[in-house]
């Protein structure tokens, strides 16, 4: 019995061991394709497409990160979407995007309490 244990036991080492090789493998590969994306993105040479690629890389890091996130849904409704309306009234989609986060805030704290 205390050889199956043991068995087992290796087994399920090795497969977290293969789990993790692959997981950094997906992550390598998935950088790869978004830096070969970013490249022809920029390669066009329309800067609004480059602006909008550059704020979905920069949205998702700070998607992933909750203080980051309290940090961009305080700054960015006090401070940003006030100066925006202010002073560029063309740019209405600003004030979209702070209740947007504050959303994934909201899902963060789910997940956070799910712990």
């Amino acid at each position: 019995m205390a050889e199956l244990k043991a068995y087992i036991g290796a087994s399920a080492f090795r497969s977290r061991r293969v789990l993790d090789f692959f997981r950094a493998a997906l992550a390598y590969v998935a950088a790869a394709f978004v830096g070969m994306l970013a490249g022809a993105i920029s390669s066009d040479g329309r800067l609004s497409v480059v602006a909008i690629f550059a704020g979905l890389i920069a949205a998702g890091a700070v998607a992933l990160n909750r203080k980051a996130l309290v940090w961009f849904v305080i700054v960015g409704g006090i401070v940003a979407v006030g100066v925006a309306q202010l002073y560029l009234p063309g740019s209405k989609y600003l004030r979209y995007i702070i209740p947007l986060a504050s959303l994934v805030l909201v899902l963060h704290g789910m997940l956070l309490l799910e712990d």
